[in-house]
């Protein structure tokens, strides 16, 4: 039984020798892909050993031969002092911040900005992609390259491909994914002055995160993109802002500019407008307020509050708006009940909503104030 025992634990021994030496090799492989030279780790960490076996060697030959290990310990000490270093004060500022022991390497992108800043764009782009290469998940360093492509270089196809490529990452947060699509709208809008590529990518988002604040809105930006005609009358320098000579001296002579009156649009049409706008478009609820404001302003009293209140209804009772704005519809709301329809008591109500939705928050404490106000 006890050599049975004694064979067990040699295996048990043998096995766990195996584990700690790949364990090692594991972690020293580790710590030289991560670094930010490998090469010079790789030889240290290949030079250490011998140094080591020295050290033993002469500690062991006795006498004054062990003086010896002194300048190798020291030269041992400088190969190994920027490692040392780094891994103290990371568990120093561990101590105060909170964080985690080991500190996520990221890019180093400050060089990248140096360059871009002094207009060495493609000294500015090869420094980025070599910090990829050493770092092939930063989010950061990858949005920085496909800004470089975009806003420095004009070259929107290869920008396009760097986020088309970024989003489809693992591990992304819906804020990042949607921050580059935005991006990458903004620089079709901006650089491209292609208003459809723009609508194409903001759709993206729309069908990636369905149904969410993030889908709202980038639809609300689809609704408001302008026309490749608009930014092209942008992009095109004015004209005729010198003031003819013969118009300089009008006030001196006591003649008056007459100014075009701009032509009303009838309210029936405009209304037609907004409801065609929001089939296409139910999310944008910057035209949904302004529809309801149409209505308060362009009709009869009672016909127009009851049209406007329905509009605020679907606006309130949306599913992607926050607590902030709902209060804030509902406070319209009961304004124009309070001041157009004459009805302090349907005012109140309203206004009492919130106070049901959000007990003991301070938009309710506002409601409850806001209540005693109404007069009637």
């Amino acid at each position: 039984m006890g050599f049975v025992m004694e064979v067990i634990g040699k295996i048990i021994t043998f096995l766990l020798s195996v584990v700690g030496v790949v364990g090692l090799a594991y972690a020293i492989g580790m710590s030289i892909v991560k670094s930010d030279h490998p090469k010079i780790l790789a030889v240290k960490y290949g030079i250490t050993p011998f140094i080591c076996w020295g050290c033993l060697g002469l500690y062991a030959g006795g006498g004054f031969v062990q003086l010896a290990v002194v300048p190798l310990a020291v030269i041992l000490a400088l190969m190994w002092a920027g490692e040392i270093g780094g891994w103290i004060g990371r568990k120093a500022g561990a101590m105060y911040d909170g964080g985690d022991l080991e500190v996520e390497k990221r890019a180093f992108l400050s060089r990248v900005d140096g360059h871009r800043t002094a207009g060495e764009y493609q000294e500015a782009l090869a420094l980025a992609q070599q910090e990829l290469e050493k770092h092939p998940d930063d989010y950061d360093c990858q949005m920085l390259i496909a800004t470089i492509h975009a806003e420095d270089l004009k070259d929107l196809r290869s920008a396009a491909g760097v986020v088309r490529a970024l989003v489809e990452m693992k591990g992304l947060k819906r804020k990042q994914v949607t921050y580059a699509w935005n991006t990458l709208a903004d620089w079709q809008l901006q650089v491209g002055l292609d208003p459809d590529s723009a609508r194409v990518t903001l759709h993206k988002i729309i069908q990636r995160f369905p149904e969410t604040r993030a889908a709202q809105s980038a639809e609300s930006r689809m609704a408001h993109l302008p026309t490749r005609e608009d930014l092209a009358a942008a992009d095109r320098p004015s004209e005729g802002i010198k003031m003819p000579e013969f118009e300089r001296d009008l006030g001196l002579k006591g003649k008056q500019l007459t100014l075009p009156v701009k032509k009303e649009v009838d309210p029936a049409v405009l209304t037609e407008r907004y409801l065609a706008h929001l089939k296409t478009y139910p999310n944008d609820w910057d035209t949904r307020e302004k529809l309801a404001t149409h209505y308060i302003e362009k009709y009869e009293l009672l016909e127009g509050l009851q049209e406007a209140a329905n509009q605020m209804e679907i606006l309130i009772s949306s599913k992607l708006s926050n607590k902030e704005e709902k209060c804030r519809w509902i406070h319209q709301l009961a304004d124009w009940q309070a001041k157009v329809g004459r009805d302090p008591a349907g005012a109140r109500e309203t206004l009492g909503r919130i106070i049901e939705m959000y007990p003991g928050s301070a938009q309710a404490s506002q409601a409850e104030r806001a209540i005693q106000y109404v007069r009637g």
